[in-house]
């Protein structure tokens, strides 16, 4: 597991710096602040995709049987689905309320991570709706699938309950690299987390997950300025 865990650090530093080279070429090349946010989020999607999909696969293939079913990737109740819608929406508020104790505390406004709504951004349709595509649905469902499905998964059956998904969700916080946001994102894996514990299946956290980036983008995207 630490070999995972270092490989899927590297494979994001890896990421990290693909972007900075690709973002270089495209300005050299006179390309728009649009037309880079949309590349940007065609090369991180297929880096996530890789890693992550990646890790399922070497820690499916040490567990014996099938790892799918244990990974949660099963048919959820419509319960379960109301569960995570309402789950994410309610994260919104809670992760509010965080960063609102954090910003105080701290004495001045957090840092939003700079690959969202940077300054100068002109949104588009085709950008707009590749950016909303990304982070309501591919992204929730590739990390749920790797910080919940398989790494708070694989710590249950190992540690304790409370302990796995404490160490889960900082796993899940510490991987944005967004230190100003680190509680509200803890936070978040935590309600994430107890969702997947809840309904015993992937999908409802997935929804979570993909409701509460619809909340923040719009809010993003309809904010003045």
């Amino acid at each position: 597991m630490a070999l995972i865990a270092a490989i899927a650090v590297v494979l994001l530093l890896v990421a990290e710096s693909i972007w900075s080279v690709v973002s270089l070429v495209l300005q050299a090349l006179g390309i728009g602040k649009s037309g880079l946010h949309m590349a940007g989020e065609i090369t991180f999607t297929v880096i996530y995709a890789c890693a992550f999909v990646g890790a399922f696969h070497v820690i499916g293939r040490r567990r014996r049987g099938v790892p799918w079913k244990r990974a949660g990737l099963v048919k959820p109740k419509t319960r379960a689905l109301s569960i995570g819608l309402i789950a994410g929406i309610a994260a919104y508020t809670v992760v509010g309320l965080v960063d609102g104790a954090v910003s105080t505390s701290l004495g001045r406004a957090l840092v939003d991570n700079p690959r969202v709504f940077a300054e100068g951004y002109e949104a588009t349709w085709y950008t707009t709706t590749l950016s909303l595509l990304v982070s309501t649905a591919i992204v929730p469902f590739i990390e749920e699938l790797f910080f919940r499905g398989l790494l708070l998964g694989w710590l249950k059956d190992r540690i304790p309950v409370i302990p796995a998904v404490i160490f889960s969700a900082l796993a899940f916080a510490a991987y944005h690299q967004n230190w100003d946001y680190l509680l509200s994102l803890f936070a978040f894996g935590l309600i994430l987390s107890w969702v997947f514990l809840r309904t015993k299946s992937l999908w409802p956290a997935v929804l979570a997950h993909g409701a509460y980036n619809l909340v923040i983008d719009l809010y993003g995207y309809l904010s003045p300025g």
